[in-house]
């Protein structure tokens, strides 16, 4: 598994995942996407540092199999927010796991983190339960969102 830029050539796999309602509920974006909106965000510039979000595509045997998103950038705190999702026939296999790796051990450090965080609804609980398994420790947010933080210890 690899994690890599997003590419124009992603588009059919971000509107079949983005579009697809099954994935609605693995979500706390509240805009309505479109395939306009999607192209314009693919033709975006993708850098952290200026955008505040990065999305990476995970990549098995060179096909696209899911997203991992950074976002919330704070320069001073070193710190993002992030989502993931893997197509859901995809799902149970390792890679979120893998793509969670990858992030760790090659992204991390040339983007300048130390802390990523994931906002959860709490009735989430396939995306609670695997935060907490790839290491992500809960803290209290709100009655209705669990935030997940992993953190470089110095």
């Amino acid at each position: 598994m690899k994690l890599r830029t997003i590419q124009e050539g992603d588009f059919d796999f971000l509107c079949k995942v983005e579009l697809d309602p099954l994935n609605n509920s693995f979500t706390t974006l509240v805009e309505h996407l479109t395939p306009e909106k999607l192209m314009q965000f693919i033709q975006s510039e993708h850098r952290l540092a200026k955008n505040g979000q990065l999305r990476l595509v995970m990549d098995l045997n060179e096909e696209p199999v899911g997203f991992l998103d950074l976002y919330d950038y704070n320069a001073e705190e070193q710190s993002a927010g992030m989502g993931i999702i893997v197509h859901h026939s995809l799902r149970l296999k390792g890679i979120g796991q893998s793509a969670i790796n990858s992030l760790f051990q090659n992204w991390l450090s040339p983007l300048n983190l130390k802390k990523i965080y994931a906002d959860v609804e709490i009735s989430n609980t396939p995306s609670r339960t695997f935060f907490e398994k790839v290491g992500f420790v809960k803290i209290g947010l709100t009655e209705k969102i669990e935030r997940f933080v992993w953190e470089i210890k110095v």
